[in-house]
C-alpha cells in the first residue's frame, strides 16, 4: 500500500471514528439552531434570525429573519427587539412601519440597549412613527452616548 493510500485510509478512519463510538456527526449549524429555535430557545431564535438576515452560508431572507427575531423579541431579548425594529424601520421582510420600529426600539432601549436608544432618539428627532419631540430625542440620544454608543 502506498503512503498516499495509507494516509487517505487513516483520514477516513478518523472521520468515521465518532460514529464508531455511537456518536453521530454534528449537524450543520443551521439545523442545530432550527431545532433549538423551534423548541423556544430565544438565543437560537435570535441567531437564526441573524442567519436569515445576513445570509452567511444561506440565502438572505428578511421575512424569515423577522419571524425568528419576533419570537426572540417576545421573550424579552433586547438584541432581537432592536433587530426587529431595524427591519420595520427599513421595510426589510415586513412593511416599512416607523411606529412599529419605535415600539421595538423602545423595548430594547428600556433594557439599556444603546444602539436602540440611539435609533429611538433619531425617530423622535425626525418625528418618524412618533410625535416629533426634541426633548425626548435628547433624552434617548444622551442615554445612548452615556452607554458608549456614539
Amino acid at each position: 500500500m502506498s503512503a498516499k493510500a495509507t494516509t487517505a485510509l487513516m483520514i477516513a478512519a478518523l472521520i468515521a471514528l465518532p460514529a464508531s463510538f455511537g456518536q453521530t456527526p454534528q449537524k450543520p449549524l443551521r439545523e442545530r439552531l432550527l431545532e433549538r429555535a423551534q423548541q423556544g430557545d430565544a438565543e437560537a431564535q435570535y441567531n437564526l434570525g441573524n442567519l436569515y438576515a445576513f445570509g452567511p452560508g444561506m440565502p438572505q431572507d428578511y421575512a424569515q429573519a423577522a419571524i425568528w427575531y419576533h419570537k426572540a423579541a417576545e421573550q424579552g431579548r433586547a438584541d432581537a427587539q432592536f433587530a426587529l425594529g431595524d427591519l420595520y424601520e427599513d421595510g426589510h421582510g415586513v412593511p416599512q412601519d416607523y411606529a412599529q420600529a419605535a415600539v421595538w426600539y423602545r423595548k430594547a432601549a428600556d433594557q439599556g440597549y444603546a444602539v436602540a436608544q440611539l435609533d429611538l432618539g433619531v425617530l423622535y428627532e425626525h418625528g418618524s412613527g412618533v410625535p416629533q419631540d426634541y426633548a425626548e430625542a435628547y433624552f434617548w440620544l444622551d442615554l445612548a452616548a452615556a452607554g458608549k454608543f456614539a
